[in-house]
């Protein structure tokens, strides 16, 4: 019998050192870049490579990294994961968007300078899931790269390093500065943005979240992000949107109410007026 699973390694089998080969994977120096599509996921891998999961949906799942006792949670959208070699990892759950899994071979990674990163300084073990807004955009960009009917590879290599190089960059402490400033309060309220688009939200339950009043929220918010806080959701709202559309077969309306919109009507004006394209045509195009 076939099996339906995405990646089916399963736990009580003999381990895999790399990620099986699936279809939209490109193969590099060193460098392995594969987009994970939506399925029903169960693998172990005791790794011979650096590794970095990219996770960009709610999924729930069964996870453990060099120990016997499984965790059950929820992985929120826009977590990523690395792991060293040597690292034994176990997942089993649902993925319900496309993921991106890069594999660094070690003898790569030690002649690349990623930041101010060189090769004794990677790190070792397993750092686990957490959010990181610039490594899954990036992640997003591979996997509609990945999904094109020709790769080109020194794209792909190059937002390859660049998402390992941030994940290592904020592993470290080596962060750069932002370009704008930083304000932890601001931070926070993204993080509840990320979690909670789907709901009505209002300037004043953000300003709460970053225990600020809502007039000075509101400028530093602008000051720390560039956009204004109602544009800021809006646009996330719509990215979400677009993503759903390319990579489920959801419903139009179904997406906008759980994007936070009143309606599919809703979704579609804002949708065009940010992206110059309906939905639909998105949709469209995405199937053909």
């Amino acid at each position: 019998m076939t099996s339906s699973k995405v990646l089916d390694v399963p736990f009580d089998g003999p381990p895999v050192a790399r990620i099986p080969a699936l279809k939209h994977r490109c193969d590099l120096s060193g460098i392995s870049v594969t987009a994970l599509p939506p399925g029903e996921i169960e693998v172990r891998i005791v790794a011979e490579t650096y590794f970095l999961d990219i996770n960009l949906s709610n999924m729930p799942v069964q996870y453990a990294a060099n120990r016997d006792r499984l965790n059950a949670t929820n992985f929120t959208p826009e977590t990523v994961a690395f792991a060293a070699p040597g690292t034994d990892f176990r997942l089993r759950g649902q993925n319900n968007l496309w993921g991106i899994v890069i594999e660094l071979e070690p003898d790569r990674a030690t002649s690349i300078d990623l930041e101010r990163l060189d090769g004794s300084y990677l790190p070792s073990g397993f750092y686990d899931y957490h959010r990181h807004g610039h490594a899954a955009q990036i992640g997003r960009y591979l996997i509609d790269h990945l999904r094109r009917p020709r790769i080109n590879h020194l794209y792909t290599e190059g937002m390859a390093l660049a998402a390992l190089g941030a994940t290592l960059s904020r592993i470290t402490g080596a962060d750069a500065p932002p370009v704008r400033g930083h304000d932890i309060r601001i931070t926070r309220v993204i993080d509840y943005i990320e979690t909670h688009y789907g709901k009505q939200l209002a300037v004043a339950e953000l300003a709460g979240v970053a225990a600020m009043s809502p007039s000075h929220f509101s400028k530093c918010f602008k000051a720390s992000t560039g956009e204004a806080v109602w544009a800021y959701v809006q646009r996330r709202r719509c990215e979400r949107a677009r993503e759903t559309l390319l990579y489920t077969n959801d419903p139009i309306a179904q997406i906008a109410y759980a994007c936070g919109f009143a309606n599919q009507g809703h979704l579609t004006s804002v949708f065009r007026k940010m992206f110059d394209v309906t939905p639909g045509a998105i949709r469209s195009g995405a199937a053909q």
